[in-house]
């Protein structure tokens, strides 16, 4: 279970609940009573009936970042990167209100580092949309680049929470650049292809995993092994965990 006391306000699928005309995915309420595996909510539609939902059903936080690294390629950025950031940043205008969700764009590690510093504590999932290469590193540029190792170390010492990445950059996925990455102090779980994957495959594949996530209330993994199987091209992504990732 999070680390939920009573009295928190935790966000839940809002299907389980009683406002069927509610426009979002997922609910503010408040925690009323804990149990070993449920939660009693208040529902904001019917204030006398309470509701208890599986803890594996709700978020502490449920805030993303979106953070589309661009290379300088224009032709690029415009072809690829930004309908794919787009898509996603529109997709999540349907499951969360506008404050839960938030594109920066930005093209270097200096930004990176500035940025994350002051967004991303409040924030639980991190999506990294840009590029990577088969050395194992994030790129910015001709000239900068980052490995997992290297990137998971500055983002810890600039924010102390875990996250969960999700990163469509390929190459990401291989242990060379994930292992170090997922067993980072700032990652809780990574999210990330081993390989090349099509730009409307990181599209869909995102936009399935959201939609298993916080619409239908399914944990980070088991929405993304929901994902990666009714996804063309999802096979190529890996889930890592504190170094380790799975198998098939």
């Amino acid at each position: 279970m999070p680390d939920i006391k009573v009295e928190d306000h935790i966000y839940v699928p809002n299907a389980r609940l009683s406002d069927e005309k509610y426009p979002f995915a997922l609910r503010k309420v408040k925690v009323l009573e804990l149990s070993k595996r449920s939660i009693l909510v208040d529902d904001p539609s019917s204030s006398d009936s309470p509701v208890w939902i599986g803890s594996s059903q709700v978020h502490k936080n449920a805030r993303i970042l979106i953070l589309r690294i661009g290379d300088g390629d224009i032709t690029n950025e415009m072809t690829l990167l930004n309908p794919i950031s787009k898509s996603i940043l529109q997709y999540l205008r349907l499951l969360v209100q506008d404050e839960n969700a938030l594109r920066i764009d930005l093209r270097t590690v200096s930004e990176l580092k500035d940025i994350y510093r002051r967004e991303a504590s409040g924030y639980s999932h991190i999506v990294l949309i840009g590029h990577g290469n088969v050395k194992g590193e994030l790129v910015f540029s001709a000239e900068e680049s980052m490995t997992g190792a290297v990137l998971a170390r500055e983002l810890s010492q600039l924010s102390g929470e875990k996250k969960k990445f999700i990163s469509l950059c390929c190459n990401t996925g291989f242990a060379k650049f994930a292992r170090d990455f997922s067993s980072a102090p700032c990652c809780e779980l990574l999210i990330a292809p081993a390989g090349t994957l099509h730009g409307a495959d990181a599209s869909q594949f995102m936009q399935t995993f959201l939609g298993y996530h916080f619409l239908r209330g399914y944990t980070a993994p088991v929405a993304f092994k929901n994902a990666r199987s009714n996804v063309p091209g999802g096979a190529v992504l890996k889930l890592w965990v504190n170094g380790m990732t799975n198998k098939r």
